[in-house]
């Protein structure tokens, strides 16, 4: 919008959506081996609990005691590594209590590139900057002043 619409050109927001949908994509291939480990046993108490005929009373009892433990032990064990899957969410994990004693003290190399202390005093430069490079990303043609 600070240049105008132009409907040829590739928008800011797509290219955008596209980045975040190539890394969650990434993330997402990360977790579904583990993900699919970890779920076999739930799968297997639900079907220990529909395959033995009814008599098996006390059988089908257990067998979904354990699918709901495994289920609450999976989802506690999940939420405590999934800061280890992406650096954005080690990032949010630091700010809660007991994320930051289990993680360790020292800063991910991840981390520090995408660090955002040294910010640029003059915002329209580094705006102008930013959509210039974009558009080189783009092979818009515009090389940055």
């Amino acid at each position: 919008q600070r240049r105008g619409v132009n409907e040829e050109k590739y928008s800011l927001a797509r290219t955008y959506q596209l980045r975040e949908n190539i890394t969650i994509m990434r993330m997402m291939k990360r977790l579904a081996i583990p993900f699919a480990v970890f779920t076999t046993p739930a799968t297997l108490f639900y079907a220990l609990y529909l395959l033995p005929p009814t008599q098996f009373a006390l059988l089908k009892c257990f067998s979904v005691a354990m699918f709901d433990w495994w289920l609450t032990a999976l989802s506690l064990a999940i939420s405590l590594c999934f800061p280890l899957f992406d650096f954005r969410f080690r990032r949010a994990a630091r700010e809660i209590p007991c994320f930051r004693m289990l993680m360790p003290s020292k800063r991910d190399k991840s981390l520090s590139r995408f660090a955002t202390k040294h910010a640029t005093v003059d915002r329209q430069r580094a705006t102008d900057l930013y959509f210039d490079f974009l558009e080189m990303d783009l092979d818009l043609g515009r090389r940055p002043k």
